[in-house]
């Protein structure tokens, strides 16, 4: 073994105590020199055996009390919700106090101009009706049968006019103030049952309206009976519903008399036909001889005409039309009675459909009260506009 090798192998052995130099031959012991045993470092202990040795238990962990934490949830929990409650109560009352209260104004307005159109129409027609004397008579029927339905838009138009204060009215005293102003325009029409001294205001300066409309028994019964059922209502939009049967039987009989005042119309256009035919009586008889020997002539054949008749033919063709140009100023004025009735006859027919719409207008009162939302008056508008066109349009003629 060579000196290296016998230093190596005592470095690496760091697990064993330490032995003694061995006995070397003595050929080398003269040569060699002793050389001091290395300082090693301390080599730690071997890692315990984890099976033989015990692993102490880890110290426990802390237990968490959380009463604490759920007392203060269970709070934040009901403050939270009582605040919602809070706000949401707020925003309600302030959503009612905010919203509009129901208003029946444009209902009222709407009607106060219908009334103001159907006199100013009726008028108009009464004038044109009475624009001789042949029809003199006709026009006082008129007046006496237009007069009714303007004393019923009076009241129609008082009556709407109450609803305003109705509406505005405590909700438990509604339905009985709807109820004595239905019974005090029916009755101020002649078709209402008795009525109290609670009633007399709305038609006060009106004076009874007895027989002012024609209807039977039986719908004065009917309008009576309705009548009591409004004031037992429970609230104004019920009230509303049942008071449109009210207004609708009104409005027919407001109306029932157009084929009356359709037949007065008729009759006022021939008699002014009449009439103008008695100023242009010549004329006219003249005329008639000339178309009669025209139809004689014409009977022939063209063979059998001598020359006399076709001489007479000549004659009558200038004479037709001279007779045209003096009969120019009859036939403009037929043309006008005859435009005058046509307008009267749409007059009397667009008031009739305006009163209808009002009828139907009138029925989202009740939807009005539930939705505080303007009622519905466009086609009553749009009625009484066209009321208006015509009034225009007859004036101007």
């Amino acid at each position: 073994m060579s000196i290296s090798a016998f230093r190596l192998s005592f470095a690496h052995t760091g697990d064993q105590a330490p032995v003694s130099s061995p006995v070397l031959p003595s050929v080398l012991a003269p040569v060699l020199v002793p050389v001091p045993a290395p300082v090693l470092a301390p080599v730690p202990d071997p890692a315990p055996d984890p099976v033989s040795v015990p692993v102490p238990a880890p110290p426990p962990a802390p237990v968490l009390d959380l009463a604490p934490f759920a007392a203060s949830f269970r709070a934040r929990s009901n403050l939270a919700f009582l605040l919602r409650a809070v706000v949401g109560v707020w925003l309600y009352v302030f959503s009612v106090g905010c919203a509009s209260a129901p208003d029946p104004s444009a209902f009222a307005k709407a009607t106060r101009s219908l009334a103001t159109s159907v006199r100013a129409l009726g008028a108009e027609t009464e004038q044109q009706l009475a624009i001789s004397k042949a029809t003199q008579r006709v026009a006082t029927d008129f007046e006496r049968q237009w007069a009714a339905r303007n004393h019923a838009m009076r009241a129609a138009s008082d009556y709407s006019q109450s609803l305003v204060k109705v509406f505005s009215e405590a909700h438990a005293t509604q339905p009985a103030s709807l109820s004595r102003n239905l019974q005090s325009l029916a009755h101020s029409l002649g078709v209402g049952g008795s009525i109290d001294s609670g009633t007399a205001a709305m038609g006060a300066g009106m004076g009874v309206g007895v027989g002012v409309l024609a209807a039977t028994a039986d719908t004065v019964a009917f309008l009576h009976a309705q009548i009591a059922l409004i004031q037992a209502s429970h609230n104004l939009e019920e009230a509303m519903t049942r008071a449109q049967p009210v207004i609708d039987r009104i409005a027919q009989l407001i109306v029932a008399d157009t084929g009356d005042l359709e037949t007065i119309i008729r009759a006022s256009a021939v008699l002014q036909r009449l009439d103008l035919a008695e100023n242009f009586n010549e004329p006219l008889a003249f005329a008639e001889s000339v178309d009669r020997r025209l139809s004689e002539i014409r009977r022939l054949s063209y063979g059998e005409l001598t020359p006399g008749d076709l001489d007479e033919l000549t004659r009558i063709a200038a004479l037709k039309a001279s007779i045209a140009t003096d009969l120019a100023p009859y036939f403009a004025q037929v043309s006008t009675i005859n435009q005058r009735e046509a307008d009267a006859l749409e007059a009397i027919r667009s008031t009739r459909v305006a009163i209808e719409s009002w009828a139907k207008s009138h029925q989202t009162l009740a939807l009005t009260v539930r939705t505080s939302t303007p009622p519905d008056t466009t086609q009553l508008i749009e009625a009484i506009a066209n009321l208006n066109a015509l009034l225009i349009r007859w004036r101007a003629v």
